[in-house]
């Protein structure tokens, strides 16, 4: 190759220098535009002389690159990046983007100088490296793609030396670990894993050192920088130098998190619920247990199990079984479902559930399996509430009174056989889809159905008195109660037969008419009676008055006196039997009482009889409200007991008296009355109340 000669205006600018060059070669005066080119360079650019000449360096028709393949802004710009004031050849590469292909071009740049030192312009060479840049290009692209292979592989890949530092991760690795810095990379493999593994990833590596190419298999507990686990599989296999030693373990991995939350989350709710698995191998007959198997058993886990062992822990009643099951299970392939029981090592008694299904390939018997289950509170439970189904139907048909369950629409759909029999029908089939109306002799209508359910969603439940007729046509009176459950779809109607009763409730309605006719009558003759004999008696009485005021001897005088006194006994009796005649017709009535007013007048109306002795009273009466009753009836009341106080009285006495005490309270008065007079004997106790009964003869009173 020929060298330039130094910086030299007239030499560098002499046209047959630049045809003489083996290269393309141009020159560009102080504005960058060129001002000779050679042909190589003509030919470069497929462009004439006449048409490069005097334009802008680069400026065309293409697109101009740099060496990494951005876009060059422009020519300008390259110019001013490679010119420099020291005189200095610059050298770079850029690309020329034209319709037909990419050129890639070696750009050299000798400034020319005046000798002044004056900037002049410049000796640009180019040379055609596009081969060169493609086969780079190329190279650089296969090597990328190399290295993205573990860049974006999903699985972990990890390299580390034989102390089990870190020399590489690829992107999944650092992402899965959580860790991004660089220094993070130095990190020993022990940091990011579970210390119970560390035992077995040393001897994962050192078998991995003594048996190059040979890939070693270990799942373990991992950590990243927040202490999050996770599991991982690996693949470790031992990375060799030139000399077959090895120098580097490589572990590609993958999350089994999943799997392994999966497994143990089987073997918790297995725990949980009970459930253990069985096997059987169809050659060896031996049986394999899982660990929930033995918990079951009682038995200690890995403890060798025989069949025969396995089906002496089922309660002899149950054993044969279980044989049968597992000869037809292994024979002919029908699978099972057993509830049995066992009793355990412990020599607890256990209900289990025994699943068992065989596995064949091609026909051929490869082994049995199943599970088993603990549900003794369960079978327990379903014992307890069969024993409880059996009381409540006992229960539903022991009962005397007909018991009908009915549905929302009223219909039957199951009767007890009390019911069958109150309704005269043979069958319970025959009750079963009828209306629960159907033996009624007057059935509700759809009004009365909506105000039994209104009553029995308040209240709870319905009765009433019903007249029913039964399938025999066979009329009798029943009282039905209707009743519902919450959340139930149906309701309860029991119909107990009260024919006795409402035959008895007739009858005595009809004696209590009779009675009443004939106590009307009597109080009839009562009133007439009482009434036709005070009549005579008034006028005896009078005479008697009269003839006591003429002059007699003293025999005629107390014979008059003796007149008069029984004919205020008979006028008393006659007074009382109107009192009570009187009493039974008047109805009840009402009325605020003022005991103080009632009380003081009937002290005033009793002291004065003529057999009476003087007697003192007492009244004291507490009141804060208004309280009324029948003010005859209990005047009558107050006025014959107060009456006997006085009366009975003691004569000898020093003090005979008589104590009212009243207290209002509540809407109750309580009354006391208390004397000091000769009382009552306790032999006419029981007769206090009965109607003319005395305890004393020796004073008048009825």
């Amino acid at each position: 190759m020929q060298v330039l000669p130094e910086n030299n205006v007239s030499t560098s600018s002499s046209p047959d220098l630049l045809e003489s060059l083996p290269i393309a070669a141009l020159v560009i005066d102080a504005d960058g535009r060129m001002e000779r080119i050679n042909a190589l360079a003509c030919h470069l650019f497929q462009e004439k002389s006449e048409y490069l000449v005097g334009r802008i360096f680069l400026s065309g028709s293409w697109k101009l690159l740099k060496a990494d393949g951005s876009p060059l802004d422009s020519p300008e710009t390259l110019l001013v990046d490679l010119l420099n004031p020291e005189g200095k050849i610059a050298k770079t590469t850029i690309g020329l983007v034209t319709e037909k292909q990419t050129l890639w071009l070696s750009v050299s740049v000798n400034p020319l100088y005046s000798a002044e030192k004056t900037y002049e312009g410049a000796v640009i060479t180019l040379q055609d490296v596009s081969k060169n840049v493609t086969g780079e290009k190329k190279l650089s692209r296969t090597e990328r793609r190399l290295r993205s292979v573990p860049e974006y592989q999903t699985n972990y890949i990890i390299r580390t030396d034989l102390e089990g530092n870190f020399l590489y991760l690829n992107s999944a690795a650092l992402t899965q670990f959580d860790h991004g810095d660089e220094e993070d990379v130095f990190r020993s493999l022990n940091y990011l894993t579970d210390p119970m593994y560390a035992i077995e990833c040393i001897k994962a590596a050192a078998y991995c050192v003594d048996h190059p190419g040979r890939y070693r298999h270990i799942e373990i507990r991992c950590y990243n920088k927040h202490r999050e686990y996770f599991w991982t599989a690996w693949e470790l296999v031992g990375i060799t130098n030139e000399e077959g030693e090895v120098v580097e373990i490589q572990a590609v991995g993958h999350d089994i998190s999943k799997r392994k939350r999966t497994a143990d989350l089987l073997v918790e709710t297995s725990q949980m619920a009970h459930i253990g698995g069985w096997e059987i191998s169809s050659l060896s007959k031996r049986v394999s247990w899982t660990p929930e198997t033995y918990r079951i058993h009682d038995v200690a886990e890995n403890s060798p199990i025989t069949l025969k062992r396995a089906i002496g822990f089922f309660h002899p009643d149950h054993q044969p079984i279980i044989r049968k099951a597992l000869r037809t299970l292994i024979l002919d392939g029908t699978p099972f479902d057993e509830r049995l029981k066992v009793i355990t090592e412990l020599n607890r008694e256990l209900w289990v559930r025994v699943i068992g299904q065989r596995e064949s390939v091609h026909g051929n018997y490869i082994r049995s399996y199943g599970v088993i289950q603990d549900i003794t509170d369960s079978q327990l439970s379903k014992e307890r509430i069969k024993r409880r189904e059996w009381l409540l139907k006992s229960v539903f048909n022991s009962t005397a009174d007909a018991l009908l369950l009915v549905d929302r629409e009223h219909k039957i759909i199951d009767c007890n056989e009390s019911a069958l029999r109150i309704f005269e029908v043979e069958h319970r089939q025959d009750m079963l889809g009828h209306d629960g109306n159907a033996f009624q002799k007057n059935p509700f209508l759809d009004e009365d159905t909506r105000m039994i359910r209104k009553a029995v969603d308040k209240e709870g439940v319905w009765t009433k008195e019903v007249e029913f007729v039964t399938a025999r046509n066979k009329s009798f009176w029943g009282s039905m109660a209707i009743t519902t459950f919450p959340g139930m779809d149906y309701g309860v109607v029991r119909v107990t037969d009260i024919t006795e009763k409402k035959d008895a409730e007739n009858l005595l309605l009809e004696s209590n008419q009779h009675l009443k006719k004939a106590n009307e009558e009597l109080d009839r003759f009562v009133y007439s009676a009482s009434h036709d004999l005070r009549a005579p008696l008034t006028s005896i009485m009078g005479l008697i008055h009269l003839s006591s005021l003429e002059e007699m001897s003293d025999p005629v005088r107390e014979y008059l006196q003796h007149m008069q006194k029984s004919a205020d006994r008979l006028d008393n009796f006659i007074k009382d039997l109107t009192h009570f005649s009187r009493n039974a017709r008047l109805q009840i009535t009402s009325e605020p009482i003022q005991f103080d007013d009632m009380i003081t007048m009937l002290f005033e109306q009793y002291q004065y009889m003529d057999y009476q002795s003087p007697v003192k009273t007492y009244l004291n009466i507490e009141q804060s409200e208004t309280f009324c009753t029948d003010k005859n009836r209990l005047q009558i009341a107050l006025g014959n007991v107060i009456s006997n106080a006085m009366k009975y009285n003691l004569e000898h006495a020093e003090e005979s008296y008589v104590k009212v005490e009243v207290k209002v309270a509540s809407g109750q008065a309580t009354i006391t009355i208390r004397d000091n007079g000769m009382g009552i004997d306790a032999e006419h106790h029981d007769k206090i109340f009965d109607m003319f009964s005395r305890a004393d003869n020796h004073t008048p009173g009825a």
